[in-house]
């Protein structure tokens, strides 16, 4: 499974404002009790972003249902 990962990523913020990030699209697979499909995004960093205090490297883990529905994988993060 190499989608639905695309770099480089844009994230919309609730809040308002986007940050921008690439990675390498191929994302790490594995698992857990809680994540039967979770993928991991390595070599992370942000490109651009509207948010001054969003900076440097990006770390996230996803969990994606059998639906293809994805979240962040349960007790994870997503980390700039």
């Amino acid at each position: 499974m190499a989608a639905p990962f695309f770099s480089p990523s844009v994230i919309h913020w609730s809040g308002g404002g986007t940050t921008e990030v690439v990675f390498d699209p191929t994302p790490k697979l594995t698992s857990t009790p809680n994540c039967v499909n979770e993928a991991t995004v390595t070599g992370g960093k942000v490109d651009r972003t509207t948010i001054p205090s969003i900076t440097g490297d990006f770390h996230a883990s996803f969990c994606i249902d059998n639906a293809g529905n994805i979240s962040l994988a349960p007790g994870t993060k997503m980390k700039f």
